[in-house]
């Protein structure tokens, strides 16, 4: 297993989250009202995997 590190941006600092994972599909969503702050398609060949969009 690997950590993956993602980048949701540095406004969201200390934000609690929600990571919401299903094969190489990631979700960030906030634990205080649910938006979405994030989606990811990981890459198991990164550490760091960068929002898509």
């Amino acid at each position: 297993m690997r950590l993956h590190h993602l980048g949701i941006g540095r406004a969201h600092a200390r934000t609690e989250i929600i990571a919401l994972i299903h094969d190489r599909d990631a979700t960030i969503i906030t634990a205080d009202t649910g938006n979405t702050l994030a989606t990811f398609t990981l890459d198991p060949s990164r550490g760091y995997q960068r929002k898509n969009g």
